[in-house]
């Protein structure tokens, strides 16, 4: 019931939304392929499933949690979702954008302690990421009437922020670990653009510990422009994250891989 109701009242939101801005830009028509505007500002929300390890000292904790499907009809399940914010500037071929992915992990995911009894754990994570890109390609199908295709080369860095708190069982007490670190970053997207839609896939590493312990990013995603200045967009992403570190005098290893779909509402200008 809790799900449904979740749903219906982002459903009841993206509408009202969707609806509100219709009226507003009404008088601004789509153009085919080619966009005008430069700035765009999106507000999606993403709702991963989880698989990952933490290890600390000697403590050791495994977690995992369903698909997406699996989470939607187990009634008994509360949703962990991230709430994500994007801001991108375009100017001819360069490309700047700015994004934060901010959420926690424990509702949805059963983690595991070493002698295998089940433990109250939570995983928050706030992840900004900034990068410069530069268009390598750009080509266009029958005077774009078959569509249009670019490509971007791009670079930055990403910041991780982690908290992590477990309830353990006897003799040991209540873990709490916080780590934070940046990783540069470069990447690569292709964009295919037909009349109101874009789809487009995106990937990056980081550079740290690159082959030892690779950080990565993936995304697959597609945009409907309702107006000129509006879209509605979904995708998937996979979110791999690895660190080895010391801390507190113990070492600390933590390895995670986020994956699910994305929904999101977006204004361009």
């Amino acid at each position: 019931m809790r799900i449904r109701n979740l749903f219906l009242i982002v459903f009841a939101a993206l509408l009202s939304v969707t609806t509100a801005f219709n009226q507003l830009f009404a008088h601004d028509p789509v153009k085919i392929q080619t966009d005008s505007t430069r700035w765009i500002v999106e507000l999606p929300v993403w709702v991963p499933g989880f698989r990952g390890a933490i290890s600390w000292g000697d403590v050791n904790i495994t977690g995992g949690g369903g698909g997406f499907l699996d989470k939607i009809f187990n009634s008994t399940m509360k949703l962990d979702y991230y709430y994500v914010g994007k801001v991108r500037y375009s100017y001819q071929k360069w490309r700047l954008q700015w994004d934060i992915y901010g959420g926690q992990i424990d509702n949805s995911v059963k983690f595991v302690f070493q002698d295998g009894s089940l433990i109250d754990t939570k995983i928050d994570a706030i992840i900004p990421r900034l990068f410069v890109g530069y268009r390598i390609f750009d080509k266009d199908f029958d005077n774009e009437k078959a569509g249009r295709i670019n490509s971007y080369l791009y670079s930055g860095a990403r910041f991780f922020n982690i908290g992590i708190l477990a309830n353990l069982p006897e003799p040991f007490k209540p873990l709490e670990l916080k780590t934070s670190w940046v990783n540069p970053i470069v990447g690569i997207s292709f964009s295919y653009y037909q009349g109101k839609f874009t789809f487009t896939s995106q990937a990056d590493i980081g550079l740290i510990e690159a082959f030892s312990n690779p950080t990565w990013w993936f995304q697959l995603h597609s945009r409907y422009r309702l107006r000129h200045r509006v879209s509605l967009s979904l995708g998937w992403v996979m979110q791999d994250i690895r660190r080895g570190t010391e801390l507190l005098s113990q070492d600390f290893r933590y390895k995670a891989r986020l994956t699910g779909p994305m929904a999101g509402f977006a204004i361009h200008f």
